[in-house]
């Protein structure tokens, strides 16, 4: 029995979070490090949706058949976006912890 490489579905939607006007003007990478939020997401979409999930490929090696490897690595690549986009997340939490404790009205304008 030979297994379908079943692509993923190209259209969830992701929690890309675009920074505010006030936090790009505190700290202006910011906009950069949302923007390679993005990069990251799609990338990882692109793979996961190009190649076969980790359970399809333990599927061929059962079945005796060559998985080349480009594919796992594949896999270790979304494994490092996801830990990419996990770590952006947690910075910008912490900026906006930062931000919620600055008082705003001192400002003289």
């Amino acid at each position: 029995m030979k297994s379908q490489m079943i692509g993923y579905p190209s259209d969830a939607q992701e929690n890309i979070r675009l920074p505010s006007e006030r936090l790009i003007l505190r700290f202006p990478i910011a906009a950069t490090i949302a923007a390679l939020d993005a990069m990251t997401a799609t990338t990882q979409k692109l793979l996961l949706r190009d190649n076969p999930s980790m359970q399809e490929l333990m599927d061929l090696i059962e079945e005796g058949e060559t998985v080349p490897p480009h594919l796992f690595i594949a896999h270790n690549m979304i494994d490092n976006l996801d830990q990419i986009r996990i770590t952006i997340h947690a910075y910008f939490q912490q900026i906006d912890a930062q931000m919620s404790q600055i008082d705003f009205n001192d400002i003289p304008f």
